[in-house]
C-alpha cells in the first residue's frame, strides 16, 4: 500500500510516495542495528570485566548493591550460588 502526498507550487508539482513496506524495512534495519550494538557492548563489557547489569544465565537484573561491590559481576546471586554449588 502506498500513500501519495502532493505539494503544489505555481511552477511545478512535487510528489512524495511513501511506501509502508519501506517504512517497515527501515524500522527492521534500525532494530537490527540496535540489537547488534547492544550485543557488541555486552561483548566489550565482558571482555573488560564490566557488568551490563543483567545476569548471563537467567537474564534478570543483577542487584545494584552486588554490582557496586563487584563491578564485574556477571550473574545474580541466585545463579552464582547455583554455579558454586
Amino acid at each position: 500500500m502506498s500513500l501519495s502526498l502532493c505539494q503544489k507550487t505555481p511552477a511545478f508539482q512535487i510528489y512524495w510516495v511513501i511506501d509502508v513496506a519501506d517504512i517497515a524495512d527501515a524500522a527492521k534495519d534500525y532494530e537490527e542495528r540496535d540489537r547488534q550494538a547492544a550485543l557488541s557492548q555486552m561483548q566489550l563489557n565482558k571482555q573488560y570485566g564490566k557488568s551490563n547489569g543483567l545476569c548471563v544465565d537467567c537474564g534478570l537484573p543483577i542487584n545494584e548493591r552486588r554490582i557496586k561491590i563487584m563491578a564485574n559481576a556477571q550473574r545474580c546471586m541466585k545463579c552464582q550460588e547455583k554455579l558454586e554449588a
